[in-house]
Formats: structure tokens, C-alpha cells, sequence
């Protein structure tokens, strides 16, 4: 899971918490989303953040965190970098 107290587990599926939801910027919300429908869609597991996985932040488990200082502009050039 990506941001573990933003999502809950009920009868095997996950919900984004409102509460956390409410708490993010819009560059933390594009990422769990993005994270979540990558385990969903593609079926991508979550990585460690270590050697040739640290430039794939969005399958770390706590990326969401890694763009709390992020305005939307920033976001949007660190993923055309």
C-alpha cells in the first residue's frame, strides 16, 4: 500500500480515507491514484527504494509523501524530467 493510513481494506478492496484524502495536496492525490490504479490495471507490485528501483517513485509504497512540498507545476516537470 502506498500511503498505509490513506487507505482502508474492507472485504478485500481498498478505500482512499477521506480524512487523509482531504489532507493532500494535488500532487499526493495524482500519485495515489496513479499508484493504486498501477496495482489494479497493470498489476505492479510495490518496489523497494534502493539501486535501479530509485527512479521509479511511483510503485515505493510511500511516494505519495515523497510530493507534499510539490505545487502542481513542479509535479507536472519532475514527470517530464
Amino acid at each position: 500500500m502506498l500511503f498505509p493510513s490513506a487507505l482502508m481494506m474492507i472485504r478485500g478492496l481498498r478505500y482512499i480515507d477521506s480524512m487523509s484524502w482531504e489532507k493532500f495536496n494535488k500532487p499526493m492525490r495524482y500519485v495515489l491514484m496513479y499508484h493504486e490504479l498501477a496495482h489494479d490495471v497493470l498489476n505492479l507490485r510495490d518496489l523497494d527504494l534502493t539501486g535501479a528501483n530509485e527512479e521509479k517513485l511511483l510503485m515505493f509504497p510511500g511516494a505519495s509523501s515523497l510530493f507534499a512540498s510539490f505545487t502542481m507545476d513542479e509535479f507536472i516537470s519532475y514527470l517530464n524530467s
